[in-house]
Protein backbone atom coordinates (compact mmCIF):
# COMPACT_ATOMS: atom_id res chain seq x y z
CA UNK A 1 0.00 0.00 0.00
CA UNK A 2 1.02 3.15 -0.83
CA UNK A 3 1.38 6.38 1.97
CA UNK A 4 -0.06 8.99 0.83
CA UNK A 5 0.41 12.61 2.99
CA UNK A 6 -2.22 15.03 3.76
CA UNK A 7 -0.68 17.99 1.32
CA UNK A 8 -0.86 15.50 -1.74
CA UNK A 9 -4.40 14.81 -0.91
CA UNK A 10 -4.96 18.40 -0.92
CA UNK A 11 -2.95 19.64 -3.76
CA UNK A 12 -4.59 17.09 -5.80
CA UNK A 13 -8.24 18.36 -4.71
CA UNK A 14 -6.70 21.58 -6.02
CA UNK A 15 -5.60 20.74 -9.34
CA UNK A 16 -8.93 18.55 -10.20
CA UNK A 17 -10.86 22.15 -9.47
CA UNK A 18 -8.45 24.47 -10.83
CA UNK A 19 -7.38 26.35 -7.39
CA UNK A 20 -3.79 27.66 -6.60
CA UNK A 21 -1.97 25.05 -3.77
CA UNK A 22 0.46 26.84 -1.77
CA UNK A 23 2.61 24.59 0.90
CA UNK A 24 3.53 26.54 4.17
CA UNK A 25 6.18 25.24 5.91
CA UNK A 26 7.90 28.33 7.38
CA UNK A 27 6.90 31.77 7.77
CA UNK A 28 9.68 32.60 5.10
CA UNK A 29 6.82 30.64 3.15
CA UNK A 30 4.13 33.42 3.54
CA UNK A 31 6.53 36.21 1.66
CA UNK A 32 6.53 34.02 -1.68
CA UNK A 33 2.73 33.80 -2.05
CA UNK A 34 0.73 35.86 -4.50
CA UNK A 35 -2.24 36.39 -2.54
CA UNK A 36 -5.45 36.98 -5.40
CA UNK A 37 -9.02 37.37 -5.51
CA UNK A 38 -9.12 33.77 -6.73
CA UNK A 39 -9.79 30.55 -4.78
CA UNK A 40 -6.77 29.23 -2.73
CA UNK A 41 -6.06 25.89 -0.97
CA UNK A 42 -3.10 26.61 2.11
CA UNK A 43 -1.12 23.85 3.72
CA UNK A 44 -0.10 25.07 7.28
CA UNK A 45 2.54 22.94 8.67
CA UNK A 46 2.52 23.84 12.61
CA UNK A 47 5.01 22.46 14.94
CA UNK A 48 3.21 20.33 17.46
CA UNK A 49 3.49 22.65 20.38
CA UNK A 50 2.01 25.66 17.97
CA UNK A 51 -0.59 27.78 20.39
CA UNK A 52 -3.57 27.55 17.84
CA UNK A 53 -6.88 29.55 18.87
CA UNK A 54 -9.10 29.14 16.26
CA UNK A 55 -11.93 31.94 16.15
CA UNK A 56 -15.08 31.77 14.14
CA UNK A 57 -18.55 33.33 14.98
CA UNK A 58 -18.95 36.91 16.32
CA UNK A 59 -16.20 36.93 18.63
CA UNK A 60 -16.67 33.31 20.19
CA UNK A 61 -14.25 30.59 20.83
CA UNK A 62 -14.79 27.35 18.56
CA UNK A 63 -15.97 25.26 21.74
CA UNK A 64 -18.98 28.14 22.24
CA UNK A 65 -20.81 28.47 18.83
CA UNK A 66 -24.60 28.11 18.16
CA UNK A 67 -26.25 26.30 19.58
CA UNK A 68 -25.25 27.81 22.96
CA UNK A 69 -24.81 25.66 25.76
CA UNK A 70 -27.45 26.44 28.56
CA UNK A 71 -25.91 24.61 31.13
CA UNK A 72 -22.57 26.54 31.52
CA UNK A 73 -20.60 23.96 31.38
CA UNK A 74 -18.57 25.43 28.74
CA UNK A 75 -17.63 27.65 31.90
CA UNK A 76 -15.95 24.37 33.10
CA UNK A 77 -13.08 23.60 30.87
CA UNK A 78 -9.95 23.54 31.37
CA UNK A 79 -8.70 26.53 29.21
CA UNK A 80 -7.29 29.66 30.63
CA UNK A 81 -8.94 31.62 27.81
CA UNK A 82 -10.27 35.12 28.17
CA UNK A 83 -13.92 35.89 27.67
CA UNK A 84 -13.44 37.03 23.72
CA UNK A 85 -11.02 35.59 21.31
CA UNK A 86 -10.47 39.25 20.40
CA UNK A 87 -8.91 39.70 23.95
CA UNK A 88 -5.72 37.09 23.03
Amino acid sequence: MVKVTHNQISKKIAYAYGIEYNLVKSIRDIGKIEFSDNAQIFDLFLSPDSLITPKTEMDRFIHDQFPYVADKSISRLPYNYPARPSQL
